[in-house]
């Protein structure tokens, strides 16, 4: 198989301690070929979930990343770090009040729904045209204006797990964007105390589970074909896939005319693709393309946008 057959993803189990370019550079040599990419980076100290892109894969980022994101992840609680997680210097310490059910429960529930937070000034958000680590790093963050920080996310979700007197673990379901361990840092500071996020492990990314990934060993490992590593395209259960089987109508769609389908009023409450606004595209063998889908009463209209 050439490298350039290579068109789908790797969904990888990042391990603590190495960056998300790790993987990218050892999916690089695995599937000898440049065109890589990934769905959202995970920092070194965090673990779980690294969906890498190959080939025209990486054309399907923003399909893809628009899907929520599931995390869970320690609170350690008494004390605040400068990068937020285990990894920097402690710069404020607290006593920690009492801890109970109730008290966190009530805590936690506050920030569902669209909230506001300050992302970590050790992050690789840009700054005049330089990620704010680099100012952080040379001891230049008051530099960096609040408005470049704040984000407007939405947590859907957040569970209590476990938690004891000085620790506490949590569920969250949250859009792109979301700063884990500035949530980490802001329910502390709502617990009255300090907090760093110890321990992150994204659960779900991109519609894909844990259950769908492979070990990152298995990635490194000579014993294993690369073609045994990539789900093409066509095969991505958690896409939008919309299969065209008519070759007329194909061709319409691929030489870049609207084509309407029609479907019956039941068809279309109990299609997939009800709450989509663009799609891929496919036949039985292959993608062929990202398309715009819009709903009437009786069909779907769709047009292609973007060739795979």
């Amino acid at each position: 198989m050439k490298s350039s057959e290579f068109n789908g993803i790797i969904p990888i189990i990042k391990p603590r301690g190495i960056s998300s370019y790790d993987v990218v550079r050892a999916s690089k040599k695995k599937l000898n070929q440049k065109k890589i990419g990934h769905l959202g980076t995970l920092d070194p100290l965090a673990e779980g979930i690294l969906v890498i892109l190959a080939g025209s894969a990486t054309r399907l980022n923003n399909l893809l990343h628009d899907d929520e994101k599931f995390y869970e992840f320690d609170i350690e609680l008494g004390s605040q770090t400068t990068t937020l997680d285990a990894e920097g210097d402690v710069v404020f310490t607290a006593p920690i009040p009492e801890m109970s059910l109730d008290k966190i429960q009530q805590c936690i529930c506050q920030f569902l729904g669209l909230t506001e937070q300050l992302a970590p000034i050790y992050s690789a958000i840009k700054f005049q045209g330089k990620p704010l680590y680099d100012y952080a790093r040379s001891g230049r963050e008051d530099e960096i204006p609040d408005e470049v920080l704040r984000r407007e996310v939405q947590i859907s979700k957040i569970d209590l797990v476990t938690f004891t007197q000085n620790k506490i673990t949590l569920g969250v379901q949250c859009s792109k964007g979301t700063y884990v361990r500035s949530l980490a840092r802001d329910i502390a500071l709502r617990l009255g105390t300090r907090g760093f996020a110890s321990r992150i492990a994204r659960t779900q990314c991109g519609g894909i589970s844990l259950g769908d990934c492979i070990p990152f060993d298995r990635l490194i490992s000579k014993e294993t074909l690369a073609e045994e590593l990539v789900t093409p395209i066509h095969q991505i259960k958690s896409l939008p896939l919309f299969l065209i089987q008519n070759p007329e109508k194909k061709a319409k769609i691929m030489h870049g005319q609207r084509v309407l389908l029609p479907l019956d009023k039941s068809d279309i409450a109990k299609n997939p693709l009800n709450q989509a606004t663009y799609v891929v595209l496919r036949d039985d063998e292959k993608a062929l393309g990202i398309a715009s889908i819009v709903r009437g009463e009786n069909n779907l209209e769709i047009k292609l946008t973007r060739g795979l």
